[in-house]
């Protein structure tokens, strides 16, 4: 802490500090006073004396001399004592004039300087020391500082006012005056003329030109007068008039400035002062290049482009721009964003000129902006950067819905980008039961490598677990490689695809069955007229040696028509094969049923015959080459026949057909009635249920249901009142609607020729419609306990009625098996004894001769036999409309038995040599033989059949299509009865008949193998559609139709028949030797050893069947896969889309992105 005499110094010393600022601003005030006063007299004094240049001396160096000696004075001086301690004012003449101003401390405060000052040179005691505080302690109060009052400077303010007041009143009557005077003042060495009456003025930055470049100069003139004229005087003294524009305003251009110069102006002899024109160097651009850099995903390479400003650069190209230019000190790159915006970016400088790196996203104009010290570019630099956005993909979808079999989706369309495709996928989401899943992918193949391109693909719905009325909703999604703003994608519009629900899949197989049952109709009718024609044409062309032009134009419209009727049957086979496909899927059907569809589909696939084809082929040549109509009469009546059976062979399928359609109409209604029933007790048991639950509801105390959560709330009674209501409705739709189908399966029923006896349901329809109808009344009235008991009988009722309905169509099936079974051994019985009666008559005419009386008697004989074979005929045709097993080749053979009996008889007729009514005899012998054979496979089948309905123990028989047990058994036969003829030691009649009797039998079974093999060669896989090609009688009797025909190496592994082709013709050629050895009456061990190895064969055909059969469902099964094809619309389409692929891929690759968008343009224009 301070003591009281160190408080005074520092009181005293505040004193001083502020005693020395005074001093400062009192200085100031005189010294700026001084200055001014000194300025404005000095001033005055030139200008209006015009002085020489040694006055203007004197006054110059006399205000410089005031002005220091003020300025020190005056203010250096008070600054140096307030900074400066041992030059400033001592302690007792402070105290002195603090005194005086201070009343109160007068001399006191010196006397204690002075005592202090005496006290420090001298030891004093304590008590002087404290006397002296004492003292000291008095001044603690006052400020010396306040003594001094700034204020009192106020009074010097009068000496600044007069220099102020003089200077202003000048300016304001001459701006100029105090700068000429100081400006003579200050260059007093320098000589000036006396003033002109005017003044030439001229702006400094009209003196300022670029190099090259014109300059406009302009003069003003001001002043008492003007000149007339003003001329501007060049450094060598060259005068140039300037042009007047008034009288005081004067221009002049200068061209083509190249240097610095200088001029003066003169007017009137009075002469301004030397104007320089400086030249400066406006900034260059002498060259630059664009180095482009585009991005990878595009393909092009970089490129390098010297002075060439407009640019068309993919998105995304880094631009590098190098400058080369003069005179410059920056460039900025400036883009147009619009007319009142731009944004400005700065090239790097660089040693050799300027550096600017850019990426194009957009299209913009741009200019390049030179900038020196001095100037900008004087022209624009304007160019344009066009940038080709990045496209997004495209994507088109042409797409076929199975809406047949509901497996399938075929999709098809093109996709293309600018640049590359980097996915393609099938999204698709499932609606099921009102709920929509979530959008689930499929990857779709495609070309990554190709920019414009076709797509192809079939969408399995199988593993997408649809269900019926279960709806798809799909598109196909596209992305691009964009490596700038990432991968684009374009979609196709949503697609729909409902998978029916259950009734309308019923309804749509009933639409299918109707279309294939009217183009069976269709087809016959045209088969029919077909007919007609043959028979019209044969009938006018009997007695003509030669067509003539009428006759020629009606055989070529029949072979016309006869094209279209293979159409049609062709047409007619897809549409049963479409049927059967989506009663397969659609529909269960039993083992019985399905093994019908199968024959009737076999059944139509064996309408065409090849020799029917070979005879129109004939009847086509004969044509062309314009044969004799005998010919062409011989090939009509062999196609009558032909026809004819064509004709009964459709009939019989349109029969067939309409029988099998009862019964799978039958077995479905039965089945809906059954599922129909068990839906209706489920009802009832929820109504049961409900209404439980609301009696326990009322039983409930009003506490209880304060506490529980069980009571059904009104609101949610309603809600199941009415979903009860509601599904009771729907069962009524669903029993109406069977009432329906009912009606229309007795209304099919009735239009068979031969209708089944179907028992009346109408009774029992009324009973359920009874019952559910009260059920309905009952639960609007709330009475579910009656609903439920309602509802239990309706549905026992439909289950009742569905078990009636499988009963009848189980027992009508067998009793019409057993009437079918015994009609057909009975027709087998006859057709034996029709081959004894043809072999008798036969061997009858061997051994007469024409003018035998015994002629006419078999003559006779031979007429009754046609007559009997033609009650065999009518007898087997019906039976066909009712037995699936009979097969299309059964009905040929007839046929061809027919014609063979018809060309014995007319022979008879003619009274033929019997030697040659034997051959012919042979054959229609043979034909029957073939004929039994055939029907006894089929009537093994029957009987097998029937042992699995249950009416009997099955015979052995062959499901698989191997070589049949009794096409063994009948070779054995054959050479059993060889060996025994042989042992017999028979001769001459005996001999002959014997060995004719066994090579008939022998014939027989060879044209039987023969047939096999020409079904085999026919067939691709299993046979058509899997079935394994039973032949003569013996429906694949040797296991000779499950190959692909190829025969290969194995006899075992067959292609086509049997073990394979070499091994049937094999046996079929020893089979001939056999016959020839037998007519020959050669009954050698040679042929006894051929017919062991005739045995052997077929033994092993046999065998190797019955191996082939464990892979049979596999095989099934693949053929079921394969038999999907592409529909016929979208193969033409594909094929279209194939070529123009081929074409697509020609386009260049090097092309730039301009002129490659023009070529798929005009491709895509020849692909429309």
């Amino acid at each position: 802490m301070k003591t009281s005499i160190e408080a005074l110094y520092a009181n005293i010393q505040s004193y001083k500090r502020k005693y020395y600022k005074n001093l400062l601003l009192k200085g100031s005030l005189l010294a700026i006073s001084a200055f001014l006063g000194a300025f404005a007299i000095v001033s005055i004094l030139e200008y209006f004396g015009n002085f020489s240049s040694t006055f203007r001396a004197v006054l110059f160096y006399s205000f410089i001399s005031v002005s220091i000696f003020s300025l020190v004075y005056w203010v250096i001086i008070p600054i140096y004592q307030l900074f400066t301690l041992d030059k400033q004012l001592p302690h007792n003449e402070a105290a002195r004039q603090i005194g005086r101003y201070f009343p109160q401390v007068q001399d006191r405060l010196l006397n204690v300087l002075q005592l202090h000052s005496t006290n420090s040179n001298a030891q004093s005691s304590d008590l002087y020391q404290a006397s002296i505080e004492q003292k000291a302690s008095q001044f603690a109060p006052i400020s010396f500082a306040d003594a001094i009052k700034y204020e009192q400077n106020r009074r010097y303010l009068r000496f600044l006012f007069i220099p102020i007041v003089l200077i202003g009143a000048f300016l304001v009557w001459d701006l100029d005056f105090y700068k000429a005077s100081a400006v003579r003042l200050v260059n007093y060495e320098q000589d000036f003329a006396p003033k002109a009456p005017f003044e030439f003025s001229v702006d400094t930055k009209q003196l300022i030109a670029f190099k090259g470049e014109d300059l406009n100069f302009d003069v003003n003139l001001s002043g008492s007068a003007f000149p007339n004229e003003v001329f501007l005087i060049t450094e060598n003294g060259r005068k140039i008039k300037l042009d007047k524009n008034s009288a005081s305003s004067y221009s002049y251009q200068f061209t083509n400035i190249q240097r610095p110069f200088e001029f003066s102006l003169d007017g009137e002899g009075y002469t301004s002062k030397m104007y320089e024109i400086i030249v400066r160097q406006r900034p260059q651009l002498r060259n630059f290049v664009a180095y482009l850099n585009y991005p990878n995903y595009t393909g092009k390479k970089d490129e390098r482009l010297e002075n060439t400003g407009n640019l068309i650069v993919p998105a995304g190209t880094q631009i590098e721009w190098r400058f080369q230019t003069q005179e410059t000190e920056k460039l900025n790159f400036v883009s147009i964003i619009s007319e009142d915006s731009t944004n400005v970016k700065k090239a790097k400088k660089e040693e050799d000129g300027f550096l600017l790196q850019t990426t194009a996203l957009k299209s913009e104009a741009f200019e390049i902006e030179l900038e020196n010290k001095y100037s900008k570019n004087k022209e624009k630099i304007s160019y344009l950067l066009t940038v080709i956005q990045d496209e997004s993909p495209k994507v088109s979808l042409n797409q076929f819905q199975d809406s047949v079999m509901y497996d399938y989706l075929m999709l098809g369309g093109n996709i293309s980008d600018d640049y590359g495709i980097t996915n393609l996928r099938f999204n698709y989401r499932i609606t099921s039961n009102k709920k929509t899943s979530e959008y689930k992918s499929l990857p779709l193949k495609f070309n990554p490598n190709a920019i414009n391109q076709q797509y192809f693909h079939q969408v399995e719905l199988e593993p997408l677990n649809l269900q019926a009325g279960d709806e798809l909703e799909y598109f196909v999604q596209v992305w691009d490689n964009d490596g700038v703003r990432g991968r684009k994608s374009s979609k196709t519009g949503s697609y729909r695809f409902k998978i029916p629900k259950e009734l309308e899949m019923r309804e749509s197989v009933s639409e299918t069955s109707k279309s294939a049952e009217s183009q069976i109709d269709k087809t016959l009718e045209e088969a029919q007229d077909l007919n007609k024609k043959l028979k019209q044409l044969a009938e006018d062309l009997k007695g003509k040696k030669n067509l003539n032009w009428q006759q020629q134009k009606e055989l070529e419209k029949l072979l016309e028509q006869k094209k279209q009727l293979e159409d049609d049957i062709k047409k007619m086979q897809e549409q049963n094969k479409k049927l059967n496909e989506q009663q397969e899927k659609f529909t269960e059907q039993d083992e019985r049923i399905a093994e019908k569809s199968k024959k009737l589909q076999e059944l139509m696939d064996e309408l065409m015959d090849e020799k029917t084809k070979e005879l129109y082929d004939k009847l086509q040549e004969l044509l062309q080459e314009q044969s004799n109509s005998e010919e062409i009469k011989e090939v009509l009546e062999k196609l009558q026949n032909k026809e004819m059976n064509l004709e009964k062979e459709l009939d019989r399928t349109l029969e067939m057909f309409k029988k099998l359609e009862v019964d799978k109409k039958m077995q479905d209604i039965a089945k809906q009635l059954e599922e129909l029933g068990k839906e209706q007790k489920d009802l009832a048991k929820e109504t049961e249920k409900q209404q439980k639950k609301e009696e326990a509801d009322r039983r409930l105390s009003e506490k209880d249901k304060e506490e529980t959560d069980r009571r059904l709330s009104e609101k949610d009674k309603e809600e199941a009142d009415r979903r009860l209501s509601e599904e009771q409705k729907e069962l009524n739709e669903k029993f109406e609607e069977m009432k329906e189908q009912l009606e229309e399966l007795d209304k099919m029923n009735e239009e068979l020729k031969t209708p089944k006896d179907l028992e009346d349901t109408k009774k029992k329809e009324e009973e359920v419609t009874k019952d559910q109808e009260q059920s309905s009344e009952q639960l609007e009235q709330k009475e579910k306990k009656k609903a439920a008991q309602s509802q239990e009988n309706a549905g026992e009722k439909m289950e009742e009625m569905a078990k009636q309905m499988q009963q009848m169509t189980s027992s009508a099936e067998m009793e019409q098996a057993q009437e079918d079974y015994d009609d057909l051994r009975q027709l087998l019985e006859n057709l034996l004894k029709l081959s004894f009666e043809q072999e008798e008559i036969m061997n009858g005419f061997n051994e007469i001769d024409q003018r035998d009386p015994k002629y006419i008697t078999l003559s006779q004989k031979q007429l009754k036999l046609k007559d009997d074979a033609q009650i065999v005929e009518d007898s087997l045709r019906a039976l066909a409309k009712r037995v699936f097993q009979i097969e299309s080749f059964v009905m040929r053979e007839l046929t061809d038995m027919n014609d063979y009996m018809e060309q014995v008889t007319q022979e008879v007729k003619d009274r033929k040599n019997p030697r040659m009514l034997a051959s012919r005899q042979q054959s229609v012998m043979t034909s029957i033989n073939n004929l039994a054979l055939m029907l006894n496979d089929v009537l093994e089948q029957m009987q097998q059949s029937m042992s699995q309905m249950g009416m009997g123990k099955p015979k052995p028989s062959n499901q698989s299509g191997s070589p049949s047990p009794s096409m063994s058994e009948m070779q054995q036969s054959i050479n059993q009865q060889i060996e025994n003829l042989k042992k017999s030691g028979k001769s001459g009649r005996q001999l002959s008949e014997g060995l004719a009797k066994i090579a008939a039998q022998q014939e027989a079974l060879r044209r039987a193998l023969q047939k096999a093999m020409q079904q085999g060669k026919g067939k691709e896989g299993k046979g058509k559609d899997g079935k394994e090609g039973k032949e003569g009688g013996q429906k694949g009797q040797n296991g000779m139709q499950d190959g692909e025909g190829e025969g290969g190496e194995n006899g075992n592994q067959d292609g086509g028949s049997g073990g394979n082709g070499g091994n049937m013709s094999k046996m079929i050629k020893d089979m001939e030797k056999t016959e020839e050895d037998l007519v020959n009456k050669r009954l050698t061990q040679e042929l006894i050893e051929r017919q062991k190895q005739i045995m052997t064969r077929l033994l092993q055909s046999e065998k190797a069947e019955r191996e082939r059969d464990l892979d049979e469902k596999r095989e099934a099964e693949q053929a079921k896969a394969n038999k999907r094809r592409v529909p016929p619309q979208f193969e033409e389409y594909f094929k279209q889309k194939e070529q123009q692929i081929e074409l697509l891929k020609t386009i260049p690759p090097a092309l730039s992105p301009y002129y490659k968008q023009q070529v798929n343009e005009y491709f895509k224009k020849l692909e429309e």
